[in-house]
């Protein structure tokens, strides 16, 4: 009676190593390796190849509106990792430079789609802005005169305590301070100082 008892224990047995060994011989299941998303990267120069530094990109996702902004690192790159696949429009602007914009960047699932863009010198913009108000210096009238107050000579400046001192600064004086060669400054002789 044992006997049979044995033998069910085998087929169970051999049964249970027969699914075991099917079990084994399968391929080992696949594990996602794969990306799921994207990336934009890139550089920002001038016309003349110089790397931008601290020039603004910007992306935007076209189908979502979605934006981002980087700033350009001391060779001009940038760098977008992450990005949802798709279609993405790229712009970068830096002061003194006309911005410059790429539509239609696409990154794939998995990869890195590298751009460069170009900015040209801005164009310079002077205007000139003419007032029609009356001149301050009339040229066709010499006659000037000025007035100082009280106020006003108390306030100058006066070296040497000259009362003529104050006479330079009015519009049209000539100060004749030009004698004989003999004379010295604080002499008597030569000193005349007039107006015109």
């Amino acid at each position: 009676m044992k006997m049979p008892s044995i033998r069910v224990s085998f087929r169970v047995l051999f049964s249970i190593l027969g699914i075991v060994g099917a079990l084994l011989a399968l391929p080992p299941p696949t594990r996602s390796q794969g990306e799921t998303t994207s990336a934009i990267l890139g550089e920002v120069t001038d016309t003349s190849n110089a790397a931008l530094a601290g020039a603004t990109v910007t992306i935007t996702n076209r189908d979502t509106g979605l934006k981002r902004n980087a700033q350009t690192d001391e060779a001009g790159r940038f760098n977008f990792p992450q990005l949802l696949p798709g279609a993405y429009t790229v712009q970068a602007s830096a002061p003194g430079f006309e911005p410059q914009q790429l539509q239609n960047v696409f990154a794939g699932l998995g990869q890195k789609q590298a751009v460069t863009l170009v900015l040209r010198v801005a164009e310079a913009k002077e205007s000139v802005e003419v007032n029609a108000e009356a001149s301050i210096l009339n040229p066709s009238n010499a006659n000037t005169s000025t007035t100082l107050n009280t106020a006003a000579l108390e306030n100058l400046p006066n070296p040497g305590g000259d009362l003529t001192y104050p006479l330079q600064f009015s519009a049209g004086a000539l100060i004749n301070t030009a004698g004989s060669v003999n004379d010295f400054v604080g002499g008597t002789n030569g000193y005349g100082n007039k107006c015109r």
